[in-house]
């Protein structure tokens, strides 16, 4: 039986009919882009146990930048604990996990289309990676960016036309959560720039290199992650075009 959507209606006034989970679908590539960046963005929680101590994590930052050949996540997701905990810290346990994805678009586009199974392709260890990491803040000078990354954000991010060429970024897109506030800014750089942003999201950047060189705190077994919204059920939206 069709479920009818009465508030939604053709001129002869006939309402629509629901289908349920059915996505649009342009192009391949950019249905695997697109799912590559929810991967980047919609995490919300990793937790993983250290010497038997299981430690929560949160977002409180998130920035992806696009590029004409690929798409880099970078996630920072500080140790969640209440204020009488923070004294109790415990020494030795990392308080702050960054994690990196990287989508390339060239070895995707291959990847995709030789898939015999879209879906599962999509599902696999292969389409886009993330390397999960924990660290003390302490290593990392974490802290002071973050408070930086809070001023800007606070001051507001005025967008400031431009025609820029030879801009390596395509597309930027940065969320932050400070003292309960959540922002949210998105932008292509060749039409816009902030200066200060754009200094910012460098700083980040270079900073994430340190997973390229430590390998920080190694969890009793593995992590576990929570996403914001489901990455399971977006992929299982294509699933009715490839079938």
């Amino acid at each position: 039986m069709e479920l009818l959507v009465p508030w939604e209606r053709t001129f002869d006034g006939r309402p629509a009919r629901y289908v349920k989970g059915l996505s649009p679908i342009r192009s391949a590539s950019l249905l695997s882009r697109n799912i590559a960046i929810s991967k980047a963005l919609d995490v919300s929680i990793i937790s993983a146990e250290f010497n038997g101590t299981i430690r929560v994590f949160e977002s409180a930052f998130l920035l992806l930048t696009e590029y004409e050949d690929r798409v880099l996540g970078l996630a920072v997701l500080p140790h969640s604990f209440s204020a009488d905990e923070r004294d109790k810290e415990e020494v030795g346990l990392p308080d702050i996990c960054l994690r990196r994805t990287r989508w390339e678009r060239g070895a995707d586009d291959r990847g995709f289309r030789d898939a015999e199974d879209k879906v599962e392709y999509l599902k696999g260890k292969t389409h886009g990676q993330s390397e999960i990491r924990f660290y003390s803040s302490r290593e990392l000078d974490i802290e002071e960016l973050m408070k930086e990354s809070s001023r800007v954000f606070r001051r507001g991010v005025a967008l400031t036309e431009v025609q820029r060429e030879g801009i390596e970024w395509q597309f930027l897109r940065c969320w932050l959560v400070d003292a309960g506030i959540e922002y949210r800014i998105h932008y292509v750089p060749f039409a816009f720039e902030n200066v200060d942003l754009e200094r910012l999201i460098r700083r980040w950047i270079e900073l994430f290199g340190i997973i390229d060189i430590r390998s920080g705190a190694v969890p009793d077994d593995g992590c576990r992650i929570s996403y914001e919204l489901s990455i399971w059920e977006k992929i299982e939206k294509v699933r009715p075009h490839w079938e």
